[in-house]
């Protein structure tokens, strides 16, 4: 915190953001080429380390835009993005923002009540979503099963017994490698 700004550099992970406004000194949220700016909100941002920025917007708006000089050859011009209560940006990279998109927002903020919603998405991305919330690592034997598609609602407060249900749902068998890693395969 400085006299002038409020700043935070996000380097991976998830984080909500409750900001009182204060036009001496905003607050601002940097990762990855991005930065949003509150204007008195409640938003989280999300860094998975993949490039796959997402903003998220609980109440009121955050304003979004892409820093110049983690940029090379963006136009010192470019425009920031509003994004509104219910909303979320989703940016992959590249020179331009995308327009944000409405969303369902108790969905999205699950995790904050130790809870994954998954609808209709590769199994591949329900492990990786779970391993951050578990001591050690889940891999999969192969691509294949990497795409399986999975939709339901998982506890995160024991990460075991979400991993079990998934094996016992989806029929794989899942192999212990030490104390810290398992293979699901079938």
């Amino acid at each position: 915190y400085q006299d002038e700004i409020r700043l935070i550099k996000l380097h991976h992970g998830q984080a909500r953001f409750t900001v009182a406004k204060d036009s001496q000194r905003p607050f601002e949220v940097h990762s990855d080429g991005l930065s949003v700016r509150a204007l008195g909100t409640v938003f989280d941002m999300y860094n998975p380390e993949t490039g796959d920025l997402r903003v998220t917007v609980q109440e009121h708006a955050v304003s979004a835009r892409l820093l110049a000089e983690d940029n090379p050859g963006l136009n010192e011009n470019n425009p920031a993005v509003l994004i509104n209560g219910g909303q979320q940006l989703h940016y992959r990279g590249g020179l331009t923002l995308p327009a944000p998109q409405n969303s369902d927002i108790s969905q999205l903020t699950a995790w904050q009540q130790r809870r994954l919603f998954i609808n209709n998405r590769p199994l591949s991305e329900l492990i990786a979503e779970l391993n951050r919330y578990r001591t050690g690592r889940i891999f999969l034997s192969d691509a294949e099963l990497g795409n399986l598609r999975v939709t339901g609602v998982f506890s995160l407060d024991n990460p075991e017994d979400t991993l079990h249900k998934i094996s016992v749902g989806l029929a794989l068998q899942s192999t212990r490698l030490g104390a810290w890693w398992v293979v699901l395969h079938r």
